[in-house]
């Protein structure tokens, strides 16, 4: 009865046939007396099944008939699988990201050194897109009060 792909060893995982008549027989037995309390805690000892397993069933049969606001089953599965392609999406873009900003690095390090193996590997991306020179120039301007 215990499937050995579960996540957690304590974890059980019942197959759908008995999920499906457990939660037909909670909803019948609801029919049947009009009362709710008792009843999920009363088929889950019987079948052998946790009281908050079966609770957790019949609520989602619940939404999934339309008896009770939620999600149901289709769009969880959905909106789980927009989320793990927009994961994917962002991981991409960044990847990207970082191969755009290497490129540009290679390309302004040989428009500036055409000689392979001449950059200097102290400095940095700012000194290669010239910013060196206007660090110096804020610099002064700070010193002298002005411009």
């Amino acid at each position: 009865m215990t499937d050995t792909r579960s996540s957690h060893p304590s974890q059980k995982r019942y197959p759908p046939e008995l999920r499906e008549r457990a939660v037909r027989m909670v909803l019948e037995t609801i029919e049947q007396t009009g009362q709710r309390v008792g009843v999920i805690t009363r088929i889950a000892r019987q079948l052998g099944v946790g009281s908050e397993s079966l609770r957790s069933w019949v609520r989602q049969a619940e939404v999934d008939g339309g008896r009770r606001a939620g999600v149901p089953t289709a769009e969880r599965q959905r909106i789980a699988e927009l989320e793990r392609d927009n994961r994917e999406l962002r991981r991409a873009n960044e990847i990207l990201k970082a191969a755009a900003s290497f490129m540009l690095t290679s390309r302004l390090c040989r428009l500036q050194w055409p000689v392979v193996g001449v950059v200097p590997a102290q400095r940095g991306v700012d000194w290669l897109r010239g910013r060196h020179n206007h660090r110096a120039s804020r610099k002064a301007r700070s010193v002298s009060g002005g411009r």
